[in-house]
């Protein structure tokens, strides 16, 4: 055989041993399609259906292309309406008895921060640090204002200097400042420095603002001048808002504390833990003060009832879930929403379960309490839910569903130019 045959046997041998390689690469390394690897972040944390669940093909879809997602709660309105800001930009206004979506626009900016109604105006900030205004019934943006942090919690609107034609609108960021700006305008009117990030909300006690911050201190301000009117130093991050009733605040610190504050004399009235600060037991969201009790649930499920006027310890249970969203009231009971999407009412007087619903996707934001005592949900997969409880004589409550919607949007986005803060 000569020289040449042989480089030709060669190049057969090799060209046949490449394409076996790509066969044998085809067969045993090709990409798997989607149903054999599903994208995380869209598989709820419950991948089977629970009981009340319900499956994407039984929902009303709207005609768009991409999927909310709500970490945030909705706001009913005054007109029989639900306002959403999803955490992609887009502020919904629903019908709150049939779900329809009757007016929306996709921003483009960063609206996960808690959103306040006052008037024909919609207050929201962002994890962007800006804080902005809508004009209810168009949603057009009536203006922005630059900070420099996220801006997580929500707002107060209170009196400035001239009362009525100067209100101002108050919130916290975290760039470790208390902003009160002018609701018209945007404009500011005072600022107040903090120690750390202000995560929750500020509430107002009397004609006083009341802030926690993540430096650990309850702050007392005077809401027309920005003035420093009282602190108090409870040792621990404050992430949530305090819960306010009459001259005192209830605060739920993140070491798995529950502390009122006197408001008028700015001192601790009592302080309850279990065994002592206990980070396990560590509570992110707010108490809820009914009548006189206070409810407050932990990450980790845990519920506790106590006086409101004593802090003793009326009773405790627990759920079997983590909780992120933010407790609320329904009637006379607590209403919990863990974060595998199912929501528990509890019986005040003695803590048992009376009814569940389990929505079967992932909760973070709060839910809404309707007026006739039912309540609306949104989850972090864009599906926003309204649930009836049905009370009867001698027997349990009953939790049905109103009515279910997963919100989609296809609109291009827009970007506003936010004013930077002088």
């Amino acid at each position: 055989m000569n020289q040449k045959s042989k480089r030709l046997k060669v190049v057969i041998v090799s060209t046949f041993g490449i394409l076996l390689s790509l066969v044998l690469i085809h067969r045993f390394a090709r990409t798997p399609d989607v149903s054999e690897s599903p994208d995380k972040s869209e598989t709820p944390r419950n991948p089977r259906f629970p009981r009340g669940a319900i499956p994407d093909e039984t929902l009303p879809a709207e005609q768009n292309d991409c999927q909310d997602a709500f970490s945030n709660a909705p706001v009913l309105l005054n007109d029989g309406t639900v306002l959403l800001c999803s955490d992609e930009g887009v502020i919904s206004v629903l019908d709150a008895a049939t779900g329809e979506t009757i007016r929306s626009r996709l921003t483009g900016e960063s609206l996960n921060g808690i959103p306040a109604v006052y008037g024909n105006t919609l207050f929201v900030g962002g994890s962007d640090g800006v804080f902005r205004a809508f004009e209810l019934s168009t949603l057009k943006t009536l203006w922005s204002f630059k900070t420099n942090g996220k801006i997580a919690g929500g707002c107060v609107l209170a009196r400035g200097k001239n009362d009525q034609n100067s209100e101002l609108v108050v919130f916290g960021s975290y760039d470790f400042k208390i902003r009160a700006l002018r609701a018209r305008t945007g404009k500011m009117e005072w600022k107040l420095a903090t120690g750390n990030f202000v995560n929750g909300s500020p509430k107002l006690v009397g004609n006083e603002l009341c802030v926690g911050g993540c430096d650990g201190k309850l702050r007392f301000v005077d809401s027309k001048t920005g003035e420093l009117t009282g602190v108090v130093d409870l040792g621990s991050y404050i992430p949530a808002s305090p819960a306010v009733s009459d001259s005192a605040c209830v605060v739920a610190l993140y070491t798995g504390e529950i502390i009122r504050v006197d408001a008028e004399r700015d001192v601790v009235a009592w302080r309850w833990s279990e065994g002592g600060k206990n980070k396990k037991k560590s509570f992110t969201t707010s108490p809820v003060i009914i009548g006189e009790r206070v409810f407050a649930v932990s990450t980790r499920g845990e519920c506790v009832a106590l006086s409101f006027d004593a802090g003793k310890t009326l009773w405790r249970s627990s759920i079997p879930c983590d909780v992120e969203a933010q407790p609320i009231a329904v009637g006379d009971s607590p209403l919990v929403v863990d974060a595998d999407g199912t929501a528990r009412l509890i019986e005040m007087s003695e803590g048992r379960q009376t009814a569940e619903f389990a929505l079967g996707e992932p909760v973070s934001a709060s839910p809404a309490a309707l007026e006739d005592g039912g309540f609306i949900v949104a989850t972090e997969n864009g599906l926003v839910t309204a649930l009836r409880i049905e009370k009867g004589q001698g027997r349990k409550p009953r939790v049905s569903r109103l009515w279910s919607r997963r919100l989609r949007f296809h609109q291009p986005k827009k970007h506003s130019n936010p004013r930077a803060e002088p």
